[in-house]
């Protein structure tokens, strides 16, 4: 028996691997090769496009959105892994590494607001804070998630107002990313991770959903033009790699590439000539890691640090030679996936038991006035 959900979408979880590997590539000491920030951008991307595409379906199927339901998957979703991350971190790993993890960090990290705490310097020294400072990327997912469920009922889920809220949003980062680079001079860790600067990677996500749900001549067009959509997607992407202009990587560069991502997703999950890449995205081994993609994330930075730490490296290896990096990357990898592996196994899938009782439900049909009890 299948047990791939129904809404389960090709290729994805493929793209979730890539994405991560990339992250972890990168924190190892191999930013120039494999750029960290490329995943988390990716991750921002496919996390807008899947929840708008789920809760869409949701109210089609059901006839609206269950709001506390759907938090509640959030929750069993995020928490139970974040949770226990958080303490080993502050319990076992801070002082192993001998780096502490102040209560106040570690209440960000549960509470999602990592990356303002970062930001402000909060710790004084957060970066180097029992491996947790990477959690920024998950408050502004969760300030989303908090956000735009409650914006789509607004607008009804009207495909025209959902494509103009999240072009809004889009252009709104753009332009404050701008003002706070370009007049108020504000530093890279800002428009980097704060909720403000980069909601606009996630709202690409969602832009591309409505343009996947609202308008089938567009995506026609986009599968018979597959490979050309595609290439132009990737040039872009790669373009906005090779360019290095300080102004333009703290502007324009999440804007552009949430477009090339829109651009490779697109006729990637669509087109039917592209079904061979989505094959091999397809691949059981890359499914494994996409599923796990979330562990990952979570523990990647211990196992680079326990890996440094048994190679006698002091700080993180991204201040390695390249020889200690090159050989450490291998045993940072496997150590990595073997603790996503462990927390998915042993955190993730018993906290999923409790799921059915959160999924969705259709509200129940009023009761005919014939058959009402008479009233005293």
């Amino acid at each position: 028996m299948s047990t791939t959900p129904a809404n389960y979408v090709p290729g994805l979880d493929g793209l979730r691997a890539l994405s991560v590997n990339i992250v972890m590539i990168g924190h190892v000491g191999f930013s120039q090769l494999a750029p960290g920030g490329l995943g988390v951008t990716t991750f921002f991307f496919i996390s807008g496009y899947l929840i708008t595409l789920l809760l869409w379906q949701e109210r089609e199927r059901f006839g609206r959105v269950d709001m506390p339901r759907f938090y509640g998957r959030r929750f069993l979703r995020l928490m139970p892994e974040l949770v226990a991350f958080v303490a080993v971190a502050g319990l076992v790993l801070g002082p192993w590494l001998n780096q502490p993890l102040p209560p106040l960090q570690a209440l960000a990290n549960l509470t999602y607001w990592t990356n303002y705490f970062t930001i402000f310097n909060l710790g004084h020294d957060c970066q180097t804070c029992a491996v947790t400072g990477h959690l920024w990327s998950l408050a502004v997912e969760e300030h989303f998630y908090l956000i735009m469920p409650a914006a789509l009922v607004l607008v009804g889920f009207a495909p025209r107002r959902m494509g103009w809220l999240f072009v809004a949003v889009i252009v709104a980062c753009l332009i404050w990313r701008t003002v706070a680079v370009t007049v108020l001079g504000w530093p890279e860790d800002y428009t980097y991770q704060s909720t403000e600067t980069r909601l606009d990677s996630i709202a690409w996500g969602c832009l591309a959903a409505v343009v996947q749900r609202s308008l089938p001549g567009v995506m026609a067009r986009i599968s018979r033009h597959a490979w050309l959509v595609f290439g132009v997607g990737m040039v872009v992407l790669l373009g906005s790699i090779a360019w290095r202009d300080a102004v333009f990587r703290e502007t324009l560069r999440y804007s552009v590439q949430g477009l090339a991502l829109m651009l490779l997703v697109l006729p990637l999950v669509n087109a039917t000539r592209l079904g061979w890449m989505v094959r091999i995205l397809e691949w059981p081994i890359l499914r494994w890691m996409g599923r796990r993609s979330y562990g990952a994330y979570l523990w990647h930075m211990a196992a680079i640090s326990l890996v440094g730490l048994a190679f006698g490296v002091a700080g993180p290896l991204e201040g390695a030679s390249w020889r200690e990096q090159l050989i450490a990357l291998p045993f940072a990898l496997v150590l990595g996936w073997v603790m996503a592996e462990a927390s998915y196994r042993w955190i993730f899938s018993p906290a999923q038991r409790l799921k059915p009782y959160l999924l969705p439900r259709k509200p129940a049909a009023p009761t005919p006035a014939a058959e009402q009890p008479a009233r005293a």
